[in-house]
This record gives structure tokens, C-alpha cells and sequence, in this order.
């Protein structure tokens, strides 16, 4: 979610509130009371009701490179890598 705070004319972007809306959803589905808030300020460090996560990502906003909420539902993406351990092992050996 890099999608701008604010509009040019200061406002909150109607999108990023209808994403701070949807992480919401998505981090409080399984009815945990509270998670970690992802504000730039807080950076998952404390873990908030989602009254104050709402408050603190419309003041803060996400802080950077939180696209996939993998601390809050989301699963990351594993990459196979096409190199085996023991194929790695003989092209550094040679």
C-alpha cells in the first residue's frame, strides 16, 4: 500500500482510507482483541486495539515496504530457487 496519505489539496486520500479500512478488516478477522500496529511511528513494535491502529495509520500512516501484511494474515510468497544446495556448492567449488 504506497498510495499517498494525503491528496494535493491536503485532504486524506479516499484510498488509502478505504485501505486502512480493509487491513483492519483483514488483521482483526480472527477476533484478536489487538496486533501489531504497522504506523511508521510504531513499526510493529506495539501491539494496539484497532480503534488506535486506525487513528495512528490515518496520522502516520503504513510504514514503508508493508505491502504484503505478512504479520497480520497474509502469507509471503516463498520463491523455489532453481539452484540446489549441492548444485551451489560445486559452482562455488569451481
Amino acid at each position: 500500500m504506497d498510495g499517498k496519505t494525503f491528496d494535493g489539496n491536503g485532504w486524506i486520500n479516499p484510498e488509502f482510507l478505504y485501505g486502512v479500512e480493509e487491513f483492519i478488516k483483514v488483521a482483526f478477522a480472527d477476533n484478536q482483541d489487538m496486533v501489531k500496529c504497522p504506523c511508521k511511528k510504531c513499526r510493529l513494535r506495539f501491539v494496539w486495539a484497532s480503534t488506535k491502529i486506525d487513528k495512528h495509520l490515518r496520522k502516520n500512516g503504513f510504514m514503508e515496504d508493508y505491502e504484503t501484511w505478512y504479520c497480520h494474515g497474509e502469507r509471503r510468497i516463498k520463491v523455489k530457487s532453481s539452484v540446489s544446495k549441492k548444485n551451489w556448492r560445486r559452482k562455488m567449488q569451481q
